[in-house]
């Protein structure tokens, strides 16, 4: 599949919420869960929740801490975890963001689009 970016938005989760920060994220299918570089962790204020193993495409076993991010897709939100990757990446968008907030990737087309299913073709969840 070849690569391609979209815009994301994305506020710390809770009551102290942080600033808000709007960067182009990378859609990554083989990723899991929302990456996001030291730089973009410390500007949203995140704080460790919980320490879990992950591998890398390297193959690289590491610690990696996570934090709960309200996250914006393209006007579709959800809360989901995000781990925290070396300054300097670039943010990725895995699998489980992509499926809360209900888009497919169209991997000819190199973007997002609204699942056929979805009743309003909005956003499924309204966290404002």
């Amino acid at each position: 599949m070849g690569c391609f970016s979209v815009p994301i938005k994305l506020t710390k989760w809770g009551a102290d919420e942080g600033e808000e920060v709007t960067c182009d994220a990378l859609v990554d299918t083989g990723a899991i869960k929302l990456a996001l570089p030291s730089d973009i962790v410390r500007r949203l204020g995140l704080s460790p929740i919980q320490s879990i193993r992950v591998s890398t495409a390297t193959d690289t076993l590491t610690l990696q801490e996570l934090g709960m991010v309200k996250l914006d897709i393209l006007g579709r939100v959800c809360v989901v975890t995000a781990i925290e990757i070396p300054e300097g990446k670039r943010p990725l968008l895995g699998a489980i963001p992509l499926e809360e907030t209900d888009w497919y990737v169209s991997p000819t087309e190199k973007k997002l689009v609204p699942n056929p299913l979805s009743r309003d073709g909005g956003a499924l969840f309204d966290l404002a």
